[in-house]
């Protein structure tokens, strides 16, 4: 059996080191906030100067450098669809090994019909 002594003890033990913690975390930032925004505080001035220069430097990194976004796209070449109802499998045609697959994507023919086909689809890609 449990003491009931005990666990009011460990209880007990756990409310004091959450209170210590607290008041650990409280001290740290009460240093921090103090050593911070009281130099702030006093020398306003020169903080509005540094988050003018700063905001304007971000500024005009994102004009100057411009975005390029890269995609990966995926090719799926599958075999066209036959109905359930066809006579047998002697009408599909046999499925693509990797050496046949990698001839087709080196194709240049093919992609143009993939991106012309894409761009009908979707034109705002």
């Amino acid at each position: 059996m449990v003491n009931e002594r005990d666990t009011q003890t460990q209880g007990a033990s756990f409310v004091e080191r959450l209170g210590e913690l607290r008041d650990t975390w409280g001290e740290i930032a009460y240093v921090v906030l103090a050593n911070v925004l009281r130099p702030v505080g006093k020398h306003w001035f020169v903080a509005l100067v540094v988050f003018v220069l700063c905001f304007g430097y971000f500024v005009a990194q994102a004009l100057v450098v411009g975005y390029t976004y890269v995609a990966s796209a995926s090719l799926l070449v599958t075999p066209p669809a036959y109905q359930s109802q066809a006579p047998g499998s002697e009408f599909m045609p046999q499925p693509l090994d990797v050496p046949s697959y990698a001839a087709l994507l080196k194709d240049d023919g093919v992609l143009e019909q993939v991106c012309t086909r894409l761009h009908e689809e979707k034109p705002e890609l």
